[in-house]
């Protein structure tokens, strides 16, 4: 029997069995299926014959596809009333996970309506923060507070350090994975007066200088790091560097604009 299934087209994907339904079968599925319309492959595809129809997994899937449909017209009617007369959000009343997984596979977003539950749920989340790291604001505090699930985020999308717990945008590991990806994330970091992180920072965009702790905005190899890129790095230094005639005269070599912004008694 096994050599026959193997004989047979799948249409599940590749890391799919077919007969074995479970969450992360359905999670595979919905995955490799993203982005497509399942009803529509379910009623046209020639590699889905009856066998396939009757099979568990498949029958889930589309079973889910049908609630998804309904799920998506009724959240975008909801959405809508909710821009235009303060309606609240609707919470989605579904706690069975593999439902859930189904969903976030197809769609992070979806998470925005799930119950308090399921925005507990480690796997489910982490699916949802690898399509769109900000989507960590809808986790649950337990998770925000989680190394993992942070740094799943922010890998994916620096700015996702806002919704981390405390704790950890003082995390310097989180912290460079988060400027790495984005350099505007050093803004929501409690890093902003640690040298390394800046400097790092403003290597990959001189604008970054501007989000770092006053005493590095006058940091002398920080400022030189910058100015080649952004003249204004000298605007916000402090009189006495700006007073400073080798610091200035080593700015103005790499960008003349610097000067406007050196001591009037440079000028």
């Amino acid at each position: 029997m096994m050599n026959d299934v193997k004989k047979e087209k799948r249409m599940i994907g590749p890391e799919a069995k077919i007969g074995l339904l479970d969450g992360q079968l359905v999670a595979n599925i919905a995955s490799w299926l993203r982005g497509k319309d399942i009803l529509k492959l379910a009623c046209l595809s020639k590699s889905i014959n009856q066998k396939y129809i009757e099979d568990g997994a498949v029958q889930t899937i589309v079973g889910y596809a049908v609630m998804e449909k309904h799920l998506t017209a009724e959240l975008i009617m909801q959405f809508a009333n909710y821009y235009t007369d303060d309606t609240p959000m609707l919470t989605l009343p579904y706690t069975d996970s593999t439902f859930w997984m189904y969903l976030i596979e197809r769609n992070g977003f979806f998470l925005v309506f799930a119950l308090p539950i399921i925005r507990s749920n480690k796997r489910i989340v982490a699916t949802a923060l690898r399509q769109r790291g900000v989507y960590l604001e809808y986790a649950r505090p337990a998770l925000k507070s989680d190394r993992e699930i942070v740094l799943t985020a922010v890998t994916q999308d620096g700015n996702a350090l806002q919704f981390a717990a405390s704790k950890l945008k003082a995390d310097r590991e989180i912290v460079l994975r988060a400027i790495q990806q984005c350099v505007g994330a050093l803004q929501y970091s409690e890093l902003k007066s640690d040298r390394e992180i800046v400097l790092t920072a403003v290597e990959r965009n001189a604008y970054a200088i501007e989000l770092a702790a006053p005493e590095l905005q006058s940091d002398r190899e920080i400022l030189l790091c910058a100015i080649e890129e952004f003249a204004g790095a000298l605007e916000n230094a402090s009189a006495e560097v700006k007073s400073d005639r080798e610091i200035v005269g080593m700015l103005c070599q790499k960008n003349a604009k610097a000067f406007e912004y050196a001591a009037p008694e440079l000028q």
